[in-house]
């Protein structure tokens, strides 16, 4: 698959996930950031703080995305419960079986004293 093909195919897939974990917000404006802050964690950002999640979305202060972390009602649980609603419907297999280890590694060399782990390793198994 070509390249920009597969980026707009990525880039529809987000936004159908997106659109679905949005219902779980009342309003658009938590809504909103929740979209911000998604798309900061997954794209160049190089550290993922809120200062710089919110400089990427282009918001002049972090102040919205900890409102949206710590002040707006949202259920944890229910999203998670869409997020593993959306994987069984677009990477679902009768046959096929989803590993996550969220247990991530510590990076070997400089890295290790920062700290840092490594991503959530992901597998998909299909026969």
């Amino acid at each position: 698959m070509e390249p920009n093909i597969e980026a707009g195919l990525w880039a529809t897939e987000l936004e159908s996930l997106l659109l679905r974990v949005g219902q779980r917000f009342g309003r658009i404006e938590p809504r909103r950031r929740m979209q911000d802050y998604v798309r900061g964690l997954l794209g160049p950002v190089g550290r993922k703080n809120r200062w710089q999640l919110a400089e990427h979305a282009g918001h002049a202060t972090p102040y919205g995305l900890q409102r949206l972390l710590s002040w707006y009602q949202w259920d944890p649980d229910e999203i998670r419960d869409d997020l593993q609603d959306y994987g069984a419907e677009r990477l679902g297999r009768p046959d096929g079986v989803l590993i996550v280890d969220d247990t991530g590694c510590t990076p070997r060399g400089a890295e290790e004293s920062s700290g840092r782990r490594s991503p959530p390793l992901v597998i998909a198994v299909t026969s």
